[in-house]
């Protein structure tokens, strides 16, 4: 990658050892700093900082913008960046480093190493690629983009039950704590689905767009178009056993998991929790889809 003007937009409160990541933050600015990036360091204090400090930097037209936190701060910056395309604008790149987050979903896709001199010599070898975007219109219009997962039902009621305090405290820990026992008061909770040209009923919806979900947990292969639709059916009888094949052969697998043929589900039942990345995004109705627009990534670089 040449020389590029770049902002490093670092969230204090993603992870855990808050006063350790601040240091590194500095380590990967100087080790950028020395291969001929001009960068600069923003730390998000408040939700929605990330988004704001985007916009301005796609304003003042910088080259990158640099995510140092969770799999949310990453997703505050698509949106962004995508609202920056749709306006017209030019859009600075994506870069992640190090994964510093909770689960780090779409860091592990782009195989970002973590400490941070590693990660500088990775971003500076790194090359542009565009990636496919998730797109979750709600009733109201409103979209909200994302690059790792998108769902309805069980697992965004989990999303949704995880305290930020709690979530800083125990890490990936607090999810499944929740996941063995929240199913309790979850269930039964069936919605209405429209995919692939019929209706019908599930128990979760679920849009991919890496093979991971949760970190390094196996989601599925995603197809040509960039994109894995899952419906899950069964729960919570299927729940044990969809929560091994997520460690092992991926979900996709799992009794009572349906691939639909196209990226696009409508899910009209009102009242199903909703996340994107790991973050509530509040109820149904909704409808979740592969997105027309793609983002400029920094990835892997070709060996």
């Amino acid at each position: 990658m040449p020389a590029s003007q770049a902002l490093i937009l670092f969230n204090p409160a993603a992870g855990r050892q808050p006063r350790r990541r601040a240091r590194q933050v500095r380590i990967l600015a100087a080790a950028l700093r020395a291969g001929g990036w001009t960068v600069e360091i923003e730390p998000t204090a408040a939700q929605g900082d990330a988004g704001r400090h985007t916009r301005a930097a796609a304003q003042r037209g910088l080259d990158v913008v640099i995510g140092c936190g969770g799999d949310g701060t990453l997703q505050q910056i698509a949106q962004a960046l995508v609202e920056a395309q749709l306006a017209g604008g030019r859009a600075p790149l994506l870069a992640v480093a190090p994964p510093w987050g909770t689960a780090n979903t779409f860091a592990c896709t782009l195989g970002c190493p973590n400490l941070p001199r590693a990660a500088a010599r990775w971003l500076l070898r790194a090359q542009p690629r565009a990636m496919p975007v998730g797109e979750l219109e709600a009733a109201g219009g409103a979209r909200t983009y994302f690059l790792s997962v998108g769902s309805a039902g069980y697992d965004a009621s989990i999303v949704h039950s995880v305290r930020g305090a709690v979530k800083r405290k125990w890490g990936k820990l607090a999810f499944a704590a929740a996941a063995a026992t929240h199913w309790r008061q979850y269930f039964p909770a069936p919605l209405a689905i429209t995919a692939d040209g019929r209706t019908s009923r599930a128990d979760g919806v679920m849009l991919g767009l890496t093979r991971f979900y949760g970190g390094r947990l196996r989601l599925g292969r995603p197809g040509p178009d960039g994109a894995l639709a899952l419906a899950l059916h069964g729960a919570p009888r299927t729940l044990a056993v969809q929560g091994l094949a997520l460690l092992t052969v991926g979900l996709e697998h799992a009794p009572g998991v349906e691939r639909l043929r196209r990226p696009e589900v409508a899910i009209p039942t009102p009242g199903i929790p909703l996340e994107v990345d790991g973050e509530p995004a509040g109820f149904t109705p909704a409808r979740l889809k592969l997105s027309d627009q793609k983002l400029r990534v920094l990835a892997r670089p070709a060996a």
